[in-house]
């Protein structure tokens, strides 16, 4: 199939799909798509990004279109939040803390090295905080938030798949010490495509099992979507996130046993913790490896995670300098030190996703 045309089918079909949730979701406001828009930007990665995919750009500077449209979304949040009759007082009274959080951070900008990209970070932030005082304030927030969360998948999913195999340069990613492409879809890194397909994964299962049959067949194929990536190619398998999906889907029946009688589960949860301890040490005695390096090899894993551990023992250094204030809000990944974390780690793999994400 022409790449063209695949694009075009999986747009097409997401918009159906689209017109399809608006209909069945006529309870919610159309001010959700704003927290929506925001929450794609999350999860995948800079617009700037989308027209160049290989051009890095400066850490914490972004790119024109990033800013114009978080500027554009902030502006309409801040539109819609305004014209809502809800009671501030009562939002502030209980979120006391948050409130007390965000100031802080902001008060800690003084004294960062880089004051105008910390700036830059915590107005961001306070687009996450406006942007989730949308969804708050819906007439059903605990809906809002499923809502938001199934429109991102509907779009960010197959075009995962469409990238992957029609536009490798985009949905895939070209490492610096490895022989073979990493998947990446929509985002910037393999491990972010597995958190992306592992949380689609829960919302889906989710759909399948509740006892309203609408989308469940909608649900399946996505589902066979989300395995296609979380296998990837052999080289781009997301091992951890396959693993949580299994655990959280095994915690979650397990718990519903308990939920009439939650009581019961202290000595479950204390016998475990027991077991977990003494068979931690007995390995690290015995083998001379605690059970999550075993873990590791057994799921063929470098114990190391790929180098990450040295690297954090150059954070935990760094992070001594300042050790009572800290570095301030969005203080610590700057140019600087991002450049002094390279040259001393320059094999860690892990290296593009710090530069990416950030």
């Amino acid at each position: 199939m022409p790449p063209i045309l695949a694009l075009f089918l999986c747009f097409i079909f997401c918009i159906g799909l689209y017109i399809r949730d608006i209909k069945n979701e006529s309870d919610v406001s159309v001010a959700l798509w704003v927290p929506t828009f925001w929450m794609m930007l999350c999860s995948s990665r800079s617009l700037d990004l989308w027209f160049t995919p290989r051009r890095d750009i400066a850490i914490g500077e972004g790119g024109s279109i990033d800013r114009i449209f978080l500027i554009t979304l902030i502006t309409i949040t801040s539109l819609v939040l305004y014209q809502r009759k809800v009671d501030w007082h009562k939002i502030y009274r209980g979120n006391a803390w948050i409130l007390i959080l965000y100031v802080y951070m902001l008060i800690s900008i003084i004294w960062t090295e880089s004051p105008l990209i910390s700036l830059k970070r915590w107005f961001r932030t306070l687009g996450d905080l406006m942007v989730v005082m949308v969804i708050l304030t819906e007439s059903n927030p605990l809906k809002a938030i499923v809502t938001v969360y199934k429109r991102c998948f509907i779009l960010l999913i197959p075009l995962s798949v469409v990238l992957i195999k029609y536009f490798r340069q985009y949905g895939t990613l070209e490492p610096k010490h490895f022989a073979h492409n990493f998947w990446v879809g929509v985002t910037t890194h393999k491990n972010s495509l597995g958190l992306l397909a592992m949380l689609a994964a829960l919302l889906f299962l989710w759909n399948i099992i509740q006892k309203d049959k609408r989308g469940k067949i909608i649900a399946i194929v996505y589902l066979i979507m989300i395995a296609y990536l979380l296998n990837g190619d052999g080289y781009s398998r997301s091992s951890t996130s396959l693993i949580l999906l299994v655990i959280i889907v095994a915690l979650y029946f397990f718990l519903g046993k308990y939920k009439s009688k939650p009581e019961r589960l202290v000595p479950i949860i204390v016998a475990t913790f027991v077991i977990v301890l003494v068979t931690n040490v007995s390995l690290e005695i015995i083998v001379g490896r605690p059970v999550d390096e075993l873990i590791s090899i057994t799921i063929g894993k470098d114990p190391t995670l790929t180098g990450r551990t040295l690297l954090w023992q150059d954070l935990i250094a760094l992070g001594r300098r300042h050790f009572f204030l800290g570095y301030g809000y969005g203080g610590f990944w700057t140019p600087p030190i991002m450049q002094y974390l390279k040259e001393v780690n320059d094999g860690i793999h892990s290296w593009r996703l710090f530069s990416t994400c950030l």
